[in-house]
């Protein structure tokens, strides 16, 4: 399961991102963010692929509709195929355990036409590569 991390910052450019449509995003907000860099974030994940979000942590409930709203705007508030739609969830109050292991098990699309790769975008002044292992090191156990 191909996995990208990401530390995104109050501002600056976004990345690149290496994988093709559809992929799963969580969002870790470790700080807050003006609701423009929230916009603008959820709207680059949607332009690139995102398909399936899941928000955690400072402001975690704005993040998923910042990622509705940049779904919602793509799509000119009409409905669109489903292989167009993107799905979205809050984890507030959560471990960041829990939404790990639903992103990696229980996200996804119901017929079973998603793949598995991940971005973790970490919303945050400081790197923490290690998100990856702890991702990594959730079982479905």
């Amino acid at each position: 399961m191909p996995i990208e991390y990401h530390c995104i910052k109050e501002a600056g450019d976004l990345p690149k991102l290496g994988f093709s449509e559809p992929f799963k995003a969580g969002i870790i907000a470790d700080i807050a963010v003006d609701p423009d860099r929230q916009t603008q974030v959820a709207e680059w994940l949607y332009s690139s692929g995102c398909r399936y979000t899941c928000a955690w942590g400072v402001e975690a409930s704005s993040w998923e509709l910042a990622s509705d709203f940049a779904y919602l705007e793509a799509s000119n508030f009409e409905d669109t195929p489903d292989s167009q739609f993107c799905l979205t969830t809050c984890h507030e109050g959560e471990p960041l355990r829990e939404m790990f292991y639903f992103l990696k098990y229980l996200s996804g699309y119901y017929d079973g036409s998603f793949n598995n790769d991940v971005v973790l975008i970490h919303i945050s002044d400081f790197e923490r590569t290690d998100l990856i292992q702890e991702y990594e090191m959730i079982d479905h156990g």
